[in-house]
């Protein structure tokens, strides 16, 4: 059996589930921590799925040692190690996303492996890892497009939420080209506060404008162009549309980028 793990954040988990509902092993089992149960659940996959346990609000304690202290870090490292023994066999293989000293504590007595192969981007390196041949891209033009362009500007790290005054910019340049850009706010403030809600709202759309965060993902997993604005450089968690057709670009110089993506998005 190949056990898929997943911790920490919600984007990485979608990206699984994106991969491993297109599989038709029957070997695949994903061991997933608590607090994704509402998104895998919201994201409708179908694959086989076990639970670890854990707080079902918060990442493990862990993959949070900063906010979470080392004494709180140590007992859920100790108890996830359990939770995931009980729920493997010897036999069984745990795959990661990557190798770093937690997964490899975590998979002590375990064969374990990651999915990296050297690939420029996380979703190739799943393809590769899975053995899935590469779908090209889809076309950005498509006979249903209306116009009507999501524009997701939080995250749940500050660094990574689109500026109100780059989120301004971003909205007139869409107006100008005719389309009809609605700004989204989500979290606990928002009306956009479950991941049925947000689901649902991405999928209204027939494009997406997202900080490099959960929607961005989530609009690859149910087919809609995106294009993502990140504060730094991060090509390798990009959504693989995104990656492939130039669909990104740093606050500090979105440039001609945005404008060339949403021309194509019209037939």
């Amino acid at each position: 059996m190949h056990c898929f793990l997943s911790f920490k954040s919600y984007g990485d988990a979608v990206i699984a589930c994106h991969y491993l509902r297109r599989s038709s092993a029957a070997d695949i089992v994903f061991l997933c921590a608590e607090h994704l149960r509402p998104l895998i659940k919201g994201l409708s996959y179908p694959g086989e799925t076990a639970w670890l346990g854990g707080d079902p609000l918060r990442v493990p304690a862990m993959f949070d040692i900063r906010q979470r202290g080392m004494l709180a870090s140590v007992q859920n490292a100790l108890s996830l190690r359990c939770s995931i023994r009980k729920a493997t066999g010897d036999l069984d293989t745990l795959v990661f996303d990557r190798m770093g000293w937690r997964q490899r504590f975590l998979a002590f007595g375990r064969h374990s492996t990651d999915i990296i192969s050297g690939k420029p981007n996380i979703y190739l390196d799943y393809e590769a890892f899975m053995g899935i041949e590469e779908v090209p891209s889809y076309e950005l033009a498509s006979p249903s497009f209306k116009g009507r362009i999501g524009i997701f500007p939080d995250s749940r790290l500050v660094s990574k939420r689109i500026p109100e005054s780059l989120l301004e910019r971003i909205r007139e340049t869409l107006k100008i080209l005719g389309y009809q850009p609605e700004i989204v706010y989500t979290g606990a403030h928002s009306e956009i506060n479950t991941f049925e809600a947000l689901i649902e709202k991405i999928i209204a759309f027939d494009a997406i404008v997202s900080a490099d965060s959960l929607p961005a993902h989530m609009a690859e997993y149910f087919g809609r162009p995106m294009f993502v604005m990140s504060s730094v450089s991060n090509d390798y968690w990009l959504p693989k549309t995104a990656y492939l057709q130039g669909g990104h670009a740093l606050f500090g110089s979105m440039g001609d980028e945005l404008l060339s993506w949403a021309r194509l998005l019209s037939p």
